[in-house]
């Protein structure tokens, strides 16, 4: 039986979400399901982990999650490689 992950493109994804969330220093479901809320989406820390470590979301989520984090641009760099660039101003600040 296939997995959600054994789609290298939906681990790819999941990953582009992770790389993003990493880059604003978000690590948990927590933070990442309050980032969502400022956009007016309100989902279960305990939902969102699942949809991201199985990599079960469809594209509208994708995109609106990667906006939410503040991603600006996605450089593809060949096949399933990618940086993802943040907006300067949703960084987080250095204390």
């Amino acid at each position: 039986m296939e997995t959600d992950l054994d789609d290298p493109w939906k681990e790819f994804a999941r990953r582009l979400l992770l790389d993003a969330a990493a880059l604003r220093g978000l690590s948990t479901a927590r933070q990442l399901a309050d980032v969502l809320a400022e956009q007016g989406i309100v989902i279960a820390p305990r939902t969102l982990a699942r949809r991201i470590s199985r990599g079960s979301f469809d594209a509208g989520f994708f995109l609106l999650f990667l906006q939410a984090l503040g991603v600006s641009e996605i450089a593809f760099q060949g096949q399933q490689s990618a940086d993802v660039e943040i907006q300067k101003k949703l960084r987080p600040r250095k204390r």
